[in-house]
């Protein structure tokens, strides 16, 4: 169901379940379409359904950009890293690539954008990394005690072993030096873009 509110004379904030209906737009109404921090909340089959219709509310030559965070993290411990792996492959078995962040570029070139750009920035995890890692640290935590019920239960373990590997996760960045990397892709739609030339094979995670 569509939420319509009008925040200022010229803002409008649409509220759109975008994996269940199109969005509220017309074709080629946008120059600049942004889409961010999904990953968790998209299957691979979303993700094609939803980068079209992006496509599709874009004006030809204008531009479409993806933020996304890799949730692989670097430098883990040997318990960190069983935990992670666990998830990640639970997401799978969902139909979710919990590292979707690293396929953007691919992806944005299996729809046969243009200029296709990438940039990512590594986001320190734990007090190594002064007031920005310990910001992430504290978000990770929160997303470990808000998703216990639920990825407890993906991983077929109770909440309380849950949120013990979660601590020593924790406990380990503290000497690994662990660090996040976030991706922004962004591409232009070609002024004669022709949807039927999508090639997913471009992209590993995505092709049928």
């Amino acid at each position: 169901m569509k939420i319509k509110r009008c925040l200022l004379k010229n803002l409008d904030f649409y509220q759109v379940d975008v994996t269940q209906e199109r969005l509220p737009f017309q074709d080629d109404e946008f120059d600049f379409v942004k889409q961010r921090l999904v990953t968790v909340s998209f299957t691979l089959d979303n993700w094609r359904s939803v980068l079209q219709e992006l496509i599709r509310v874009t004006k030809p030559g204008g531009y479409i950009e993806l933020i996304e965070f890799d949730f692989s993290t670097c430098n883990l411990g040997p318990k960190g890293s069983k935990l992670e792996t666990d998830m990640l492959e639970a997401a799978r078995r969902l139909g979710c690539e919990a590292r979707m962040a690293a396929y953007l570029a691919d992806a944005l070139k299996a729809l046969n954008l243009e200029d296709v750009n990438c940039k990512s920035v590594s986001i320190p995890l734990g007090e190594w990394g002064l007031d920005l890692g310990v910001l992430w640290k504290h978000n990770l935590e929160s997303f470990a005690e808000s998703t216990s019920p639920v990825l407890s239960q993906m991983l077929n373990i109770s909440v309380t072993e849950y949120k013990e590997r979660w601590r020593d996760y924790f406990e380990e960045v503290k000497e690994t030096k662990s660090f996040t990397n976030v991706y922004s892709v962004w591409a232009k739609v070609p002024l004669d873009y022709n949807p039927d030339n999508i090639d997913w094979s471009l992209c590993p995670v995505l092709k049928l």
